[in-house]
């Protein structure tokens, strides 16, 4: 839960991230319909699919995609990880020891309970035989 909400703190914190990411993802969306459509990049009737080839434009897209991730994405990426790391620690080290010991106490005292009534206690019941 923590986790989640950092995520979600950091990348409103970070506008830039998410318009690099939608830019990214329109740009394969729009190639994603060309290719399928076999659509021409026509320009002022001068055909773009002679010079720039599908297999060019994928490879520039894996290109920026690759940037996009590690210039635009992962700076967020490592702040979520450290935040929620340090709140983590911080809420471990800030728990009453009072409460943790109590805490180990009573499962300590649960564990003898089970352990008396599943195979005894310390006492041995002996019977004795009637001497006729």
């Amino acid at each position: 839960m923590i986790f989640i909400g950092t995520c979600i703190i950091v990348t409103l914190l970070h506008p830039g991230m998410i318009i690099y990411s939608l830019l990214v993802y329109f740009l394969w969306k729009g190639h994603t319909i060309m290719v399928d459509n076999n659509t021409p990049m026509k320009v002022k009737d001068v055909d773009l699919g002679q010079y720039i080839t599908v297999e060019m434009r994928t490879r520039v897209l894996y290109a920026i995609t690759i940037w996009v991730v590690i210039a635009k994405c992962f700076k967020p990426f490592v702040i979520v990880v450290g935040l929620t790391g340090m709140l983590v620690l911080f809420h471990a080290f800030m728990r009453d020891p009072k409460h943790i010991e109590a805490n180990r106490l009573f499962m300590e005292g649960m564990n003898n309970d089970e352990s008396d009534s599943s195979c005894g206690s310390d006492e041995v019941v002996v019977e004795k035989m009637d001497a006729v």
